[in-house]
């Protein structure tokens, strides 16, 4: 694909991502010329992603909780899962 073609996709996926997309880019370290090749751009973008997944799922573990409606066995097997 050609320079300016890459160029394009780059700026396509900033735009359909939303307000936060540049700011979410510019948080991962990426250089002026690595933004302009598509491929390591979703490379830096799905590295972000999973570091908020993960985040995110440790906090989801860190509340859970037994509650009323939980049998003991319903809750440790909700740990495993999470875990």
């Amino acid at each position: 694909m050609t320079h300016e073609g890459q160029e394009r996709l780059v700026c396509t996926l900033l735009y359909s991502m939303g307000d936060k997309a540049e700011d979410m880019l510019h948080s991962t370290n990426i250089g002026e010329d690595e933004r302009k090749v598509y491929n390591t751009v979703l490379e830096k973008v799905d590295q972000f992603y999973k570091v908020e997944k993960c985040h995110l799922q440790k906090a989801k573990f860190n509340r859970l909780c037994q509650g009323d409606f939980k049998s003991a066995e319903q809750f440790i097997t909700n740990l495993y899962l999470f875990s």
